[in-house]
């Protein structure tokens, strides 16, 4: 078994215990995790994913700290900006909302294409060149999977051109694929996005909602590259 995570602050997608173990502390030495492993283990100790500024500021969250204080705080070193390239979110409606601001937004009055995803989670799409959306499948499907990034090339009467943002890849798939299977790609919601690092500004939202945790800031600061690059717009 390899276990990919940091057993000090990982958050935690579903809940904080394990078959009634409380996994919401530090278990880098449990004996939990050391069996589960093999009593083999590999820690990173190098920061490759941001700068020093923003890993250092993440670093320091701890339980001793309130929320209350440590939102305060990133608010001040992290303030709103106009611009983002990718929205973090805690909730589905949040998310289809700056989905929604973002795409009108960016709307040009060049030609489109008007496409409705399903409810509840899918929401009316306007598709153009540059349109950036998230694949939502259950299994892999014309080589496409789920949680892809994609963005629009091109399209036509029946069909639409995708190139996906990871390796580039082209892809055709027709409107009927776009609006059952994909949703617009400007913001996610926390839990979709563990694992990914994101280039360019991130913008964090929700953080007044009740149910978001220091582990959801962690989650979300630690998405970025640099310290510049992250914003508390709400």
């Amino acid at each position: 078994m390899i276990l990919l995570g940091d057993p000090q602050t990982q958050l935690l997608a579903i809940q904080d215990t394990c078959f009634d173990k409380d996994l919401s502390r530090d278990i880098s030495d449990s004996d939990m995790l050391k069996s589960a492993v093999g009593n083999k283990r590999l820690v990173l100790t190098e920061c490759r994913r941001s700068d020093r500024i923003l890993f250092d500021w993440y670093c320091s969250i701890s339980s001793a700290t309130s929320l209350e204080d440590l939102l305060q705080k990133a608010r001040i070193d992290f303030p709103p900006k106009d611009k983002a390239d990718y929205h973090v979110c805690l909730s589905h409606n949040t998310r289809k909302r700056i989905n929604k601001l973002v795409q009108r937004h960016r709307l040009r009055k060049e030609k489109y294409l008007k496409l409705a995803g399903k409810h509840p989670q899918g929401q009316k799409m306007i598709i153009q060149i540059g349109t950036r959306l998230i694949c939502c499948l259950e299994t892999c499907k014309h080589g496409l999977w789920n949680s892809q990034i994609l963005t629009v090339t091109n399209f036509g009467e029946k069909n639409v051109m995708l190139k996906c943002d990871d390796t580039s890849r082209l892809y055709t798939v027709p409107h009927t694929f776009i609006a059952e299977k994909t949703r617009l790609g400007y913001c996610f919601t926390i839990a979709s996005w563990q694992g990914r690092t994101l280039e360019g500004h991130v913008a964090v939202w929700d953080t007044k909602h009740a149910r978001f945790s220091k582990r959801h800031l962690f989650v979300c600061l630690s998405r970025a590259r640099q310290a510049s690059l992250v914003s508390i717009q709400d």
